[in-house]
C-alpha cells in the first residue's frame, strides 16, 4: 500500500520559504534605509499643504550639519530658514496665496557624517484645508504663530553692544547699526534672535578734523546663527552713520552707503 502523504506539504514549503524571502527582503531595506541619507517625511505633507500654514519642516534620518547648507527658494515664500538636529525649517510667509505651485531645492543638505543630498526638489501647491481638518500639532503651531509678534528689529537681543556706545557712538548711531544688522538677516533669509558683539573685535578711528578723510569710524565683529559677520560704521557727525556688513569670506552683504544688498 502506497503511503498517504499530505497533499499541502509542498505548498506550505513554499509558503514558508517566501515569508522568508520576504522578511530577508524587508530586513535589508530597512538596513539600507539607516545607511542612506535621506527625507523621511515634511509637515505638512506636500500633496496637502494648507496656504494659512507657516511652517515647512523636512524631517531627515540623521543628524544635520548647519555648515554648507544651500537652498533655492522662490521669491515671496520664506521669511527664514534653519538646521536644527533632524529637522531643517522653513518659516514662511503669512497667507501663501491658494492654488500657487512652488518648488524649494535642496541644493546641498549634509549630515553630521559628511553624507549629502544634492539638488533634491519640494514641489507643493498651497491650498484652502480647513482648520479642523488639520492635525493637532499644526493646530497648535498655528496658533502659536498667530500669537507670535511679528519679527522686527526690536525682536533681536544686541549682546555687547553697549561697547560701541563706550567707544564714541551716538545712541542714534547705535539705532542705525542695529537697524543695519536687522537688514542683512532680511537679506540672509535667516531670523537673528540674538546678535553677539565679539568684544575684543571693537576698533575705534577717532575723529581727527584735519585729516583728508575726517570721518568716525568703528569697526567690529558679531555673530548671529553660528556665523561671524565683519562690520565697519563711520560718521561725520553723531546723528548720522553708514554702516557696511560684510560675511566671514568678505563679501558685502549690506552697504548703506550705496544700497548694495547682495
Amino acid at each position: 500500500m502506497q503511503p498517504n502523504y499530505p497533499t499541502n506539504r509542498f505548498p506550505a514549503k513554499l509558503l514558508f520559504i517566501s515569508a522568508m524571502v520576504l522578511v530577508i527582503a524587508l530586513i535589508g531595506f530597512t538596513v539600507y534605509q539607516s545607511r542612506v541619507f535621506h527625507i523621511i517625511k515634511t509637515d505638512p505633507s506636500l500633496s496637502s499643504f494648507p496656504a494659512t500654514y507657516p511652517y515647512l519642516k523636512v524631517y531627515f534620518n540623521d543628524e544635520l550639519s548647519k555648515d554648507n547648507l544651500r537652498v533655492a527658494i522662490p521669491s515671496g515664500l520664506v521669511r527664514d530658514y534653519s538646521a536644527d538636529g533632524k529637522v531643517l525649517t522653513f518659516t514662511l510667509q503669512s497667507n501663501l496665496p491658494l492654488g500657487t505651485p512652488y518648488v524649494i531645492t535642496l541644493k546641498h543638505i549634509e549630515n553630521t557624517k559628511g553624507k549629502t543630498i544634492q539638488n533634491r526638489q519640494l514641489t507643493f501647491t498651497t491650498k484652502d484645508i480647513p482648520y479642523d481638518q488639520l492635525s493637532k500639532p499644526q493646530k497648535d503651531a498655528l496658533v502659536a504663530n498667530q500669537d507670535k509678534p511679528k519679527y522686527s528689529v526690536y525682536s533681536i537681543q544686541f549682546v555687547n553692544f553697549q561697547q560701541l556706545l563706550d567707544k564714541g557712538l551716538s545712541q542714534t548711531q547705535q539705532l542705525i547699526v542695529e537697524n543695519a544688522i536687522f537688514t542683512t538677516s532680511q537679506i540672509v533669509k535667516q531670523q537673528f534672535n540674538t546678535v553677539t558683539l565679539q568684544p575684543n573685535s571693537v576698533i575705534a578711528t577717532p575723529f581727527d578734523p584735519n585729516s583728508d578723510n575726517p570721518a568716525y569710524s568703528v569697526t567690529f565683529d558679531f555673530t548671529a546663527n553660528n556665523k561671524t559677520y565683519h562690520t565697519t560704521v563711520s560718521s561725520t557727525n553723531i546723528s548720522d552713520a553708514q554702516a557696511v556688513i560684510k560675511d566671514s569670506s568678505g563679501v558685502v552683504v549690506y552697504d548703506s552707503t550705496t544700497a548694495v544688498n547682495t
